[in-house]
């Protein structure tokens, strides 16, 4: 263990970290450092958060200056712990992530909106609770304030002209930039909210990937084709996140591309393949 430990902290030597025999920040300290260093982020330059914000930025390309704006970050935390004694550079990388997320992203709830695997996010006043392979669990960080709480739901509406909420208008309907469907109300409908539920998007399968993943045998495939083709109507059910639009998009591959379809949803979750779709 001490063998580990010591070449550790060469190889962080050896990148210019400020090395000691503690890795933790205390609230004290991580509030300090962050107030330096948001003091400074206006100086970062406002392209980057422009096309962040853009809705036709790709994901690649938001990563990248997500990737640019923590390096800027991370230099401006180092800077401000420069005369914290028992500081290592993970205890910085770790701050400097959440800062990233606060200015760029979408505070504490960014890591999640990350996770691949976490299918759907419910804020319950400062509470967070999340679903995850289809069990929902509370999360093991929640919001210091409701303030936090208000400055995310900002942020989630900034980027969509006329959306607000407010005790005139207490609900709304929104969608992220990776098309997650969120759901917020505040006061006074909530009355111990806000409350915000994001619906997290998922990718679309093909009937391949849900044959593969068991959820349909390679019969029932052939039936339900057989069932498309011949224009009979199909009622897809099942409780929330049980899959049912994943199913209808893997099912819709077997319309035939010369159909003209027709959709009518509440929200736009349908990723139909075929050119001519309304």
């Amino acid at each position: 263990m001490n063998n580990s430990m010591s070449l550790l902290r060469k190889r962080l030597m050896e990148k210019g970290a400020t090395v000691a025999t503690t890795g933790t920040l205390g609230e004290r300290e991580k509030a300090e450092i962050r107030q330096k260093v948001l003091l400074k982020t206006d100086s970062i330059d406002r392209k980057f958060f422009a096309e962040f914000e853009n809705r036709d930025t790709s994901y690649e390309r938001r990563e990248q200056i997500k990737e640019s704006v923590y390096r800027i970050i991370h230099g401006y935390v180092r800077e401000a712990a420069a005369n914290l004694p028992g500081v290592v550079d993970p205890a910085l990388v770790e701050l400097a992530r959440e800062i990233t997320d606060e200015v760029l992203g979408f505070g504490i709830i960014q890591v999640l909106l990350d996770d691949q695997n976490v299918t759907e996010i419910m804020i319950v006043g400062p509470k967070i609770w999340i679903e995850k392979d289809g069990i929902k669990f509370r999360y093991v960080r929640d919001f210091q304030t409701i303030e936090q709480i208000y400055l995310l739901i900002e942020r989630i509406l900034a980027p969509l002209p006329g959306r607000r909420v407010d005790e005139a208008s207490p609900i709304v309907d929104a969608r992220l930039p990776d098309k997650s469907r969120v759901n917020i109300v505040v006061r006074p409908v909530a009355v111990n909210g806000p409350f915000i539920t994001i619906r997290k998007f998922k990718r679309h399968m093909n009937i391949h990937e849900l044959i593969k993943r068991g959820t349909l045998s390679h019969r029932v495939a052939g039936l339900c084709k057989a069932l498309i083709r011949a224009g009979f109507h199909i009622i897809i059910s099942g409780n929330t996140g049980s899959g049912k639009t994943t199913t209808a998009n893997a099912l819709s591959g077997f319309i035939p591309k010369w159909h003209r379809i027709v959709t009518i949803e509440d929200a736009v979750e349908l990723q139909l393949q075929q050119e001519h779709v309304l």
